[in-house]
């Protein structure tokens, strides 16, 4: 993550599994709210969430015609849309996850 990024080699394995073992203690809806790890990327989670149940958002979306990160091409930026979906009646939803 960011500074300490490094390639995964046997000597640093054991400091990777204890990152993945943190990882799993506090990012999850109850954890630590203070904690570095569970703040980090807060709308990419969110996104993982909602894609994971679509239909906690909206019933009428179709899970199966979900598509994350989706440039969104205008002329003055490279924006992504956080989630477009499509209804069971076929009509087009852009979902925008916004997180704090």
């Amino acid at each position: 993550m960011g500074a300490e990024e490094r390639v995964l080699e046997p000597n640093n394995e054991p400091a990777f599994l204890s990152l993945i073992r943190s990882i799993g203690e506090v990012r999850h809806s109850d954890g630590p709210g203070d904690h570095m790890l569970f703040r980090m990327q807060p709308e990419r989670w969110l996104e993982s969430l909602v894609v994971t149940d679509i239909s906690q958002i909206d019933e009428r979306l179709d899970p199966t015609s979900l598509y994350s990160q989706v440039p969104a091409f205008s002329a003055c930026d490279g924006a992504m849309i956080s989630v477009l979906a499509v209804t069971h009646a076929g009509r087009l939803a852009v979902i925008e996850l916004k997180a704090e």
